[in-house]
């Protein structure tokens, strides 16, 4: 049985019968305390849902309580372009600084 959580907006789904466990913790990147999935496969997956809604919706799926609405937008090639090009381009983009090239004792013929 597959439940839908989301992962920083973005939908993701977990089937029920591979959780092994789940606790609060920081995620890495963001640095924002998020809910981590752990899996059989030794995998895991951080949502945004908070345990009590985890927990909801893992006994709600597995006791036939509640139905998930598994449907997902498809972004366009568009949209995906420009996610893509905006994630590229938030560093400065500044060149790098000029290192002149090491003169090697081997190189020479």
């Amino acid at each position: 049985m597959l439940v839908k959580f989301m992962t920083k907006g973005r939908p993701t789904i977990v089937n029920v019968n591979c959780i092994v466990g789940v606790r609060r913790d920081i995620e890495q990147k963001s640095n924002t305390e998020m809910t981590k999935i752990y899996l059989t496969t030794g995998l895991m997956v951080f949502v945004d849902e908070g345990m009590n809604e985890v927990h909801k919706l893992v006994n709600g799926v597995l006791n036939k309580i509640i139905e998930i609405d598994y449907s997902y937008d498809v972004p366009s090639v568009d949209e995906k372009f420009n996610s893509q090009y905006q994630r590229d381009t938030e560093s400065d983009n500044q060149p790098r600084a000029y290192r002149p090239r090491q003169k090697y004792y081997n190189d020479q013929y």
